[in-house]
């Protein structure tokens, strides 16, 4: 997500896909959220460590394209 967006909506049904660049990047090694929580009126942030290694052995297996309702292989380099 880009820096300094947010999502809006309601619990599971929010979301966002977003990709620049080229097609063949990096399996990301590492996750860096911020949020607020409106109920207790404070914001939250964390730094977490992926399983780059699982991540990029998913990948190779394949990804379900909810547009066109079919299963697909992605080419991983």
């Amino acid at each position: 997500m880009p820096y300094g967006d947010y999502l809006e909506g309601s619990w599971g049904s929010s979301g966002i896909g977003w990709g620049v660049g080229d097609p063949m990047q990096p399996v990301p090694d590492s996750l860096h959220l911020r949020w607020f929580s409106w109920t207790e009126n404070q914001f939250y942030e964390g730094q977490f460590a992926l399983p780059q290694h699982k991540i990029y052995t998913l990948l190779k297996q394949g990804y379900w394209n909810k547009d066109n309702r079919t299963y697909a292989k992605r080419r991983v380099g």
